[in-house]
């Protein structure tokens, strides 16, 4: 038998019970422990599911998203692409017009001669000559004034570049 640990009344532990008791409470703690340790990877593990299926949630959610605007964009370009045609359509019914519209005023003119051109036309009277000679005149002077003031356009650009302007 071992000796006592303690004098005094009451119960008393021998050394051996003692260490038994505190290796079971030991013990007892670590099992806990290692079951708390077993509860918290479970734990651990069923929150890293759970954020991994939310990170595939997400991913899918993108995917949609640019899967959207995607769509978006190629029916904007045919969009764009219809309205080009109907432009190009409406362009070249303009020019078409336009054309036509040159066109039509020399399809009235013939070719003629000098000598057809200077001899008197039956169905020219006077007044439509006069007319005539009246609108030549007033492009001629339209003509003389452009001309002039071209002219003065070069001569000032010269005086410029010959003297430069006294500050």
């Amino acid at each position: 038998m071992l000796p006592r640990t303690k004098r005094g009344k009451g119960i008393e532990m021998d050394l051996a019970t003692r260490e038994a008791n505190e290796k079971l409470l030991r013990d007892k703690e670590a099992l806990e422990s290692t079951g708390n340790m077993k509860k918290t990877q479970n734990n651990l593990e069923v929150e890293k599911t759970r954020h991994e299926q939310g990170i595939v949630r997400i991913e899918w959610a993108h995917s949609k998203a640019i899967a959207d605007v995607v769509k978006g964009f190629v029916s904007e370009v045919v969009g764009a692409r219809d309205e080009m045609r109907a432009t190009n359509e409406r362009t070249e019914g303009i020019r078409q017009w336009l054309e036509y519209e040159k066109r039509k005023p020399f399809e009235g003119v013939s070719k003629k001669t000098w000598a057809q051109i200077s001899k008197p036309q039956d169905d020219t009277s006077a007044a439509d000559i006069l007319d005539i000679r009246n609108d030549i005149n007033a492009l001629d002077i339209s003509i003389a004034r452009v001309l002039q003031a071209i002219t003065q356009t070069k001569n000032t650009q010269r005086q410029t570049l010959i003297k430069p302007p006294m500050l």
